[in-house]
């Protein structure tokens, strides 16, 4: 390696491992903010429904849950992308390998052809992470509309 290492790219590593790190925690935040969102609009529904015995509101309600679970497993699946990228270059640069070149840098893809964009945010989808927390929502709005539909039959065959 030359002198100035890397072939005179160290600062700009630099600066692509930092942009690199905060596209990975901006998917993480935006993750988070779709589990908020989903916990907010979930809460303010069933409290609805409480009050007003709506259950058209709780069957609607599946949409927006299925919506936020999609985007969710969406960022995963790009966050995963960036990590990926992320360590190769790392053990590149840690091997002290000379053949990170400018195309090592600034050209990143998250995804290559719509094939594998499915597959991603299809592993995503059923990671631990999304699949306990949608499928935990998801799972106790069936089993209340489930127990209101139990309870009006069990209601219509005691009023005969």
């Amino acid at each position: 390696m030359s002198s100035q290492g890397m072939n005179g790219l160290d600062e700009h590593v630099h600066k692509y491992m930092d942009m690199l790190q905060l596209n990975i925690q901006r998917m993480s935040q935006l993750s988070m903010r779709c589990k908020a969102w989903c916990i907010a609009l979930f809460s303010a529904v069933f409290l609805f429904y409480l009050k007003e015995g709506e259950v058209a509101a709780l069957q609607i309600l599946f949409l927006p849950v299925g919506l936020f679970w999609y985007i969710d497993a969406l960022y995963l699946s790009v966050e995963r992308d960036f990590v990926k990228h992320f360590e190769n270059l790392r053990k590149k640069i840690l091997s002290k390998d000379t053949s990170v070149e400018w195309d090592d840098l600034f050209s990143f893809k998250t995804t290559k052809g719509w094939r594998r964009y499915c597959k991603g945010v299809r592993v995503a989808f059923g990671s631990f992470a999304t699949l306990l927390f949608y499928g935990a929502i998801t799972l106790t709005l069936a089993w209340v509309l489930w127990g209101n539909i139990l309870w009006n039959s069990l209601s219509a065959s005691g009023e005969k």
